[in-house]
Order: C-alpha cells, then sequence, then structure tokens
C-alpha cells in the first residue's frame, strides 16, 4: 500500500517563471471548482470559461508530477479536470494541493 509519502512532486522541474504560473493557476482553480472526491483521485468541476487554464495547469502540473494521470473535458458550459493515480495519490493531492478529504 503506497502513502502520500511515497509521491514526490519535484517542483524543480520548473522555471521560477512557471513556478509563479504554477501557483496562479492552482489558486485560480481551487478557487473556482467544485470538487469531487473519487477513489484514486479528484475531479474539479469548474466553469467552461476556465478550460484554458485547466490546461495549462496539466501542462505544468506533470512536469513536477508525472505519477499523476490527468482527464481533462468539456460539457456544455462547463469543465472538468480529474487528477488521479495509484493508491496514495488522492492523499498526495490533500496534502500538496490543499484539496478536502
Amino acid at each position: 500500500m503506497k502513502n502520500a509519502n511515497a509521491f514526490v512532486c519535484n517542483i524543480d522541474s520548473m522555471t521560477p517563471v512557471q513556478r509563479v504560473r504554477y501557483r496562479e493557476l492552482t489558486g485560480m482553480l481551487k478557487e473556482s471548482a467544485r470538487v469531487e472526491n473519487l477513489p484514486n483521485g479528484y475531479r474539479l468541476n469548474l466553469p467552461g470559461n476556465l478550460w484554458m487554464q485547466a490546461a495549462e495547469f496539466v501542462t505544468l502540473e506533470r512536469l513536477c508530477c508525472p505519477f499523476l494521470t490527468f482527464n481533462l473535458g468539456m460539457r456544455e458550459n462547463s469543465a472538468h479536470l480529474e487528477l488521479t493515480g495509484e493508491e496514495g495519490v488522492r492523499e498526495f493531492l490533500q496534502h500538496e494541493l490543499g484539496l478536502p478529504s
């Protein structure tokens, strides 16, 4: 059984400019999302106008956390972003992104 400590975020894989933008995007998405717990991660339900920001977030997040699986979709006027992975990823995301338990 993996735990949240088994996953390591390598934030140094981003440039300083990318890290600033990553923090901006993380705050924007967390503030606007309706968060759903998934057995192996989270689903962020977002307003459709944040789809591009969600895509940019995925581009940066995968640099530091390549062990995550991303699913970004759009339906009518809403977007969703799923962040999932192996057992323990949900706990890791709780800690790293401050998502609810």
